[in-house]
């Protein structure tokens, strides 16, 4: 029988605010939880996405200082869907100075799928702030892995209908690859509002639909319809695909050894079709130390026991932070 997966109550955050981290943008952050817990930063994916109070209650806010933000463009950092000095490296500067700002001295950082992708990236520019990582759905950021979601020969073929969708939405239904990927980012990014929009909600339900392994496509569709984060999810993830995460090739993997020693924990699910397996392979070999987990029925979003485990660890890892620290 599969268990079910426990949420920990409803809690509010104790503090809130924005950060201004230059060139005219501010993060916004919240804690809650423990003021005296150990720091947990959850860093969410995307590029794009946005936090919301269900974040909170994956931690035991009796234990954990619970720290997260909305990335420059998301949610509600400000302004709103910007791509203007939005990149990777100033992302994780931003991380840095939400740790001085919060009187952090170390922390452990989780995120998934593309904020997989920052929390390595993070750990590896400043390992000595690091307690321990846990990263799932993995994304490296390679050009094969942007690759997937345009080529005829990747999740196209899993989900063509919806695909063909984005390339009626983009205006040319023969488009495929990195042709496909240049002229939907110009698109998102032009001044012609109603074709814009109507390519943002038709990538978001794409994606989305990729996010599970059987999608309710009707539902699904109308849920990215509704999404207020629809335009900064497609135009900050266009835009960071257009400059290969701006990351040079096999970057985390190389630098792999600079956060040798930090205990690294890598969830994976099987049948994750946008963030397929392989990367977390490769992270796992590029990391011997670390502790893969892998989950048979795991798609995107997880499962039930994806979700119970990552609970469970996180109780396992508190006992022994609480030790070390002690």
């Amino acid at each position: 029988m599969q268990p079910r997966y426990r949420q920990y109550p409803p809690i509010e955050p104790y503090n809130s605010g924005f950060l201004d981290v230059g060139q005219g943008h501010k993060v916004y952050f919240e804690e809650s939880g423990n003021p005296a817990g150990i720091p947990v930063l959850t860093v969410h994916g995307g590029p794009g996405y946005a936090l919301g109070p269900r974040y909170r209650r994956r931690y035991n806010p009796k234990k954990w200082r619970i720290i997260y933000f909305d990335q420059r463009g998301c949610g509600r950092s400000t302004p709103f869907a910007e791509i203007k000095d939005n990149t990777t490296q100033r992302l994780i500067d931003d991380i840095e100075k939400l740790r001085k700002h919060l009187a952090v001295q170390k922390w452990v950082v989780t995120g998934f799928s593309w904020g997989a992708t920052l929390s390595l990236l993070y750990a590896q520019a400043h390992p000595a702030n690091v307690l321990s990582l846990v990263v799932g759905g993995v994304f490296l950021g390679e050009r094969d892995e942007i690759d997937w979601f345009f080529s005829p020969l990747g999740l196209p073929r899993l989900r063509y209908k919806q695909f063909c969708r984005v390339r009626a939405a983009v205006g040319d239904d023969s488009l495929w690859g990195r042709e496909c990927e240049a002229k939907l980012y110009k698109l998102l990014t032009s001044k012609n509002t109603e074709k814009a929009m109507a390519a943002v909600q038709e990538w978001c339900a794409y994606e989305s639909m990729a996010c599970h392994l059987f999608p309710k496509d009707e539902a699904i569709r109308r849920e990215s319809q509704a999404d207020a984060n629809a335009l900064a999810i497609a135009r900050l993830e266009l835009h960071f695909f257009q400059k290969d995460c701006f990351l040079t090739p096999n970057q985390i993997l190389t630098n792999a050894h600079k956060i040798s020693h930090i205990p690294t924990y890598i969830l994976q699910g099987k049948q994750d079709l946008v963030c397929p397996s392989m990367a977390a392979l490769k992270l796992a070999e590029a990391l011997p130390k670390a502790k893969l987990i892998e989950f048979a029925d795991g798609d995107h979003w997880g499962s039930t026991a994806f979700l119970e485990y990552r609970r469970h660890l996180f109780e396992v890892l508190h006992k022994k932070l609480s030790k070390s620290i002690a």
